[in-house]
């Protein structure tokens, strides 16, 4: 688990580098992005299987599904239609979708773990990743129609959301030592 949480962790790091350092036009940002998410949601759905695996509890596991399938959705449709940013209308569907999944998700999110996991192992990682997605999505929102802002929310949203896995990852990797709860 702790493996798959910082595998996951790594990638988010990287995308977010990646997003903040190298410049790119509109059209590639897009296929960054689907990149992104159909790894990001591959990890996930991986992740969500060992929870279930690990009779973690069923809360959990639906965030981790609900989330792996918005991502690997978000990234295949990215990276399926190439031809999305040069469609006004198609950019603007696609703000909405990207915003509507991130606070959605992050609504989610929280309302599962509050009403189910306040007790339960991984309860302020889910509402940390949550908050982060509420607050990328509704960044979103306000950074279009700016390729470049697109491009500093997607890596500050990955940076920041790749250091939390990382953390929890290396918080319940065998033979590290663990912070108190």
């Amino acid at each position: 688990m702790s493996r798959l949480l910082g595998g996951r962790g790594a990638l988010n790091v990287l995308f977010g580098l990646y997003f903040l350092l190298v410049a790119s036009s509109g059209g590639t940002v897009l296929q960054q992005a689907g990149g992104y998410f159909l790894g990001d949601g591959l990890l996930a759905s991986a992740l969500a299987y060992a929870l279930q695996r690990e009779r973690a509890a069923p809360w959990r596991v639906g965030v981790e599904v609900a989330s792996a399938l918005a991502r690997v959705l978000l990234g295949a449709w990215f990276l399926l239609v190439p031809a999305l940013s040069d469609q006004v209308l198609t950019s603007v569907l696609v703000l909405v979708v990207l915003c509507a999944a991130a606070v959605g998700l992050g609504a989610g999110e929280v309302a599962l773990a509050l009403a189910y996991g306040r007790r339960s192992a991984g309860f302020w990682r889910a509402i940390a990743a949550a908050g982060l997605a509420i607050v990328a999505g509704i960044a979103m929102f306000y950074a279009f129609p700016d390729v470049s802002r697109i491009r500093t929310v997607l890596g500050v949203y990955a940076l920041a959301h790749g250091l939390l896995l990382l953390a929890a990852g290396w918080r319940g990797a065998p033979g590290m030592p663990r912070a108190a709860s």
